[in-house]
């Protein structure tokens, strides 16, 4: 005979106990998730921002070689050109030129240069955040432009004026928290 006062009895869990598990797990999903969902805007900004990077150091190296080889002048022939030319190594989501913009089949997260426009263009694959009043889909437009003295304020570069450099500027006001311009 056995002593039930003795023996302890096993119970599983009851089902108030379940539910508090199932519902802790499911709210650390759920901000496991956001978390992720806000990553991957975070990593996408890193990654426009690197690439921005290189090709401003291009830029310096080829800016560097012309001026030695040819004198500051010889900067104003860069203006127009594609920034992404001056890389040794493209983006993996680079996919080329085009002549006008309406003309690119580029999807979220490609870079592609407007010929006609001279602008590097980025379409901006989570835009969850980003804000521009440039009308078409989410996208960064940059070009090269020529840092010069504007002496008679005419916005265009005459050869009496000095030359400071070349930068790669934005060509639509944009706002995308965490990405510096």
């Amino acid at each position: 005979m056995h002593n039930r006062a003795g023996m302890k009895r096993q119970r599983g869990f009851t089902l108030l106990e379940l539910a508090l598990v199932v519902s802790f797990i499911a709210i650390l999903i759920v901000i496991a998730i956001d978390r992720m969902w806000s990553l991957r805007a975070e990593a996408e900004k890193a990654s426009v921002m690197q690439v921005i990077g290189g090709l401003r150091s291009a830029l310096g190296l080829q800016i560097a070689k012309r001026v030695v080889d040819g004198g500051i002048r010889s900067i104003v022939a860069l203006e127009s050109t594609n920034p992404m030319s001056m890389l040794s190594v493209k983006p993996a989501r680079y996919v080329g030129e085009v002549v006008q913009e309406a003309q690119s089949l580029a999807q979220p997260g490609d870079w592609y240069f407007v010929t006609a426009a001279g602008y590097l263009v980025y379409r901006i694959q989570f835009p969850e955040e980003f804000h521009s009043d440039s009308g078409g889909p989410p996208r960064l437009r940059f070009k090269l432009q020529l840092q010069f003295d504007d002496n008679n304020a005419n916005g265009v570069h005459d050869a009496s004026e000095a030359i400071y450099g070349l930068d790669l500027v934005a060509v639509d006001p944009y706002t995308w928290p965490g990405f510096a311009h």
